[in-house]
């Protein structure tokens, strides 16, 4: 299993700066607020989750590992809606690893005369998108 998925702690919300090891965000990319978490009409969220080693410091920046935490961050996009959902992934780059949507699981292939995964992908209804740090942005970190 991914480390950012078998965490030894309790994970650790924004509230602890750099120590944070989950983000929660809204669609928009922003953070969840209180009032977010109690709003009925936007149920979709981001999970963005460091393991450990790893310590951003903005939801935009994700710091240098420590050596011996060569791996990425995970990000978990969630819509349990009965529409499609358009998210704003973080900054830096984030490659699919795993679509509910698709009959296999398997990520979908870039759009044609893409090279890569939109920075805005719009999930389906009820389904969840799984995303891994891309291997360029983690070792520019």
């Amino acid at each position: 299993a991914h480390p950012a998925l078998r965490q030894a702690a309790w994970l650790r919300g924004p509230e602890h700066g750099e120590a944070a090891s989950v983000r929660w965000l809204r669609p928009d990319g922003a953070e969840l607020q209180a009032a977010d978490w109690n709003d009925p009409r936007e149920r979709a969220l981001a999970i963005l989750l460091h393991p450990p080693g790893l310590r951003p410091h903005t939801v935009e920046h994700i710091a240098k590992p420590a050596a011996a935490a060569p791996a990425r961050s995970v990000l978990l996009l969630v819509n349990p809606a009965a529409a499609a959902c358009r998210f704003r992934l973080p900054a830096g780059g984030w490659s699919p690893v795993f679509d509910s949507a698709r009959a296999d699981g398997g990520p979908a292939p870039p759009a044609p005369g893409h090279e890569s995964h939109p920075v805005e992908p719009v999930l389906s209804a009820r389904t969840v998108l799984v995303l891994l740090e891309s291997a360029q942005h983690h070792q520019e970190s």
